[in-house]
């Protein structure tokens, strides 16, 4: 995941998708909003 200089490596040892409420999740630990993610 990236934004702007920001940049999140999301292990993921499965090889699959990632469920969008994970990826929720890391957002908001991050303080990144949906809304500013998907502005990205």
């Amino acid at each position: 995941m990236k934004l702007g200089s920001y940049r999140q490596i999301i292990p993921n040892p499965h090889g699959k998708e990632i469920s969008s409420e994970l990826v929720k999740e890391i957002l908001k630990q991050a303080n990144i909003s949906v809304k500013e993610w998907l502005a990205a």
